[in-house]
């Protein structure tokens, strides 16, 4: 997304109570050679993008919810200054190689357990584009139920 002269990488926030903002990527990734071998691999994102600071807090549910984009959950300061800021739900939006998916998961895990929060993961993938809850607070209203969907909230990656 392009904020002034600047291409972020970003997401489009459209909260259930009608607000509008914009998070942009503050930690920039780039993927081992050996995730894809003899195929593509994208370029380091800093080739193309610049880091963002763009960082709302979204409301659900009486609740607020962090962002994070990829490699902003390895770093270790985002989802601490997003507790600080009083958000219980961290929602992260992930692209990383299957043989990844543990580590991320775990990373995650210890994130939620570190900061009391709950996390949501978005993982593209060919098989789905849902956000899915990976853990719950007993609290946290439709988390805790898979019958039941989440609080509505509505976050576009771009």
């Amino acid at each position: 997304m392009r904020l002034g002269a600047r291409l972020h990488i970003g997401a489009s926030v459209l909260a259930p109570n009608g607000s509008t903002d914009i998070y942009t990527k503050r930690r920039l990734g780039t993927f081992a050679l050996d995730v894809n071998p003899g195929g593509a691999v994208p370029p380091p994102e800093a080739t193309v993008f610049v880091p963002g600071d763009r960082d709302p807090l979204v409301p659900i549910d009486g609740r607020n919810a962090a962002l994070a984009i990829c490699a902003d959950t390895g770093d270790p300061s985002h989802p601490a200054a997003a507790a600080q800021r009083g958000a219980t739900i961290y929602l992260a939006s992930l692209f990383f190689p299957p043989c990844d998916a543990t580590a991320e998961h775990t990373k995650l895990r210890t994130i939620a357990s570190r900061h009391t929060l709950a996390r949501v993961l978005h993982e593209p993938s060919p098989r789905s584009t849902q956000l899915r809850a990976i853990s719950t607070l007993p609290s946290l209203t439709g988390f805790d139920d898979p019958s039941r969907s989440p609080p509505r909230a509505s976050v576009a990656k771009r």
